[in-house]
C-alpha cells in the first residue's frame, strides 16, 4: 500500500530502480521488482488498512495501479 502512494505521488518506478541499483548494485533486479509489484495472489487482505482521513483507496484500484506502473515502459 505504501509503495502505491509513493509511486503515485512522489517517485517513478524508474527513479526507485535507479536508487536501488545504486544502493544495492547487482543484488537489485528491476525486472524482479516490477514482477513483485504486479503479483498479488498471496496477499492476505484480512488485516484492515488504516488510512489517513480522506485517503482510502479500494484494494482493486491499488492492484490495478501497481500492475499498470510495473508494466509501464516494458510493454507497449
Amino acid at each position: 500500500m505504501d509503495l502505491c502512494f509513493l509511486i503515485r505521488d512522489h517517485f517513478s518506478i524508474q527513479r526507485i530502480s535507479r536508487e536501488a541499483q545504486r544502493l544495492f548494485g547487482d543484488s537489485f533486479s528491476d525486472r524482479l521488482f516490477r514482477g513483485q509489484l504486479a503479483y498479488h495472489k498471496d496477499i492476505d487482505y484480512a488485516e484492515e488498512v488504516d488510512y489517513m482521513p480522506g485517503c482510502a483507496v479500494a484494494a482493486e484500484t491499488v492492484k490495478a495501479f501497481l500492475i499498470d506502473r510495473a508494466l509501464e515502459g516494458v510493454v507497449d
